[in-house]
């Protein structure tokens, strides 16, 4: 894994799946380790960036024995492996400049260096990151909300009505 982060640098993109985390209702099998790999089945659906990552973070249920948030581990999926591809992009309404599609997995061999973090441990790593990324996210459209507000501010400061700008009359 060691080798995988220094090639990052502006090199390549790196998808990261937080789909149904739990697996259950799209993986046929649990990840399955033998020795120094895992094997993966099955598929994840609605995954950012899907077909132009270079570099996939998948999280999958390995442990069903623990409560529902537990049990989860992070593998790292390298474009490419032996058992792993994409499928067809999703015709979305709007952010066409994301590309959204589905993970497929058949008998793909992980190997377990690949595993981000302890086996069971995925959920810690991902919530570490999701404050972050909810903070980038609510960027834009707080961006947009601005852009709204300063556009109505104007409006309301310059059209007049019966003789008086509109604003005035609240």
């Amino acid at each position: 894994m060691s080798q995988l982060l220094p090639r990052n640098k502006n090199e390549h993109s790196i998808s990261h799946d937080q789909s149904r985390v739990r697996m259950r209702q799209n993986l046929k099998s649990i990840p399955i380790r033998k020795c120094d790999y895992y094997i993966l089945n099955g598929s994840k659906f609605w995954i950012t960036n899907f077909d132009v990552a270079d570099i996939l973070l998948v999280y999958a249920k390995t442990n069903f024995d623990v409560r529902p948030q537990h049990g989860i581990s992070l593998f790292i999926i390298e474009k490419g492996m032996e058992g792993f591809s994409v499928g067809k992009p999703l015709d979305k309404l709007g952010m066409r400049g994301s590309p959204t599609g589905e993970l497929i997995f058949e008998d793909c061999k992980v190997p377990a260096e690949n595993l981000l973090g302890a086996e069971g441990k995925g959920v810690y790593v991902l919530m570490s990151g999701l404050d972050v990324e909810r903070l980038v996210l609510a960027a834009g459209p707080v961006g947009i909300m601005q852009a709204c507000c300063d556009v109505a501010f104007d409006y309301v400061h310059h059209r007049k009505q019966f003789g008086h700008k509109i604003g005035e009359f609240q």
